[in-house]
């Protein structure tokens, strides 16, 4: 005579084995978000914070070493693509172009 297998279920209509599979996928996940959790942490602490605050710093004009900022928006992107101030000719890094070459060959 074979036995057949008796499923118990639960109030909500689950089988045991169902609840169980359902508590080791949750216990997985936790494990993930406890390995990942630390990365993600650092990453936003050393990488992504630092970039908003470069972003910020971009739209205002300030010495680094004194604590007043005026807030000037695209002023800065403005003047580096219009070129006020600004040397876009290739020709004045020619020497050190050559210079990092030769010592690279050596």
């Amino acid at each position: 005579m074979r036995k057949t297998a008796v499923h118990e279920f639960d109030a909500t209509g689950q089988s045991r084995a169902a609840r169980r599979r359902q508590t080791a996928q949750r216990g997985s996940s936790r494990l993930g978000i406890g390995f990942v959790g630390p990365f993600v942490l650092l990453y936003l602490v050393f990488v992504v914070y630092p970039v908003v605050q470069a972003v910020i710093m971009s739209f205002h004009e300030w010495d680094l070493l004194g604590s007043v900022r005026r807030f000037i928006g695209l002023g800065n992107y403005v003047q580096m693509l219009g070129g006020v101030g600004v040397i876009w000719s290739p020709d004045h890094l020619v020497i050190w172009r050559a210079l990092i070459l030769v010592i690279a060959g050596i």
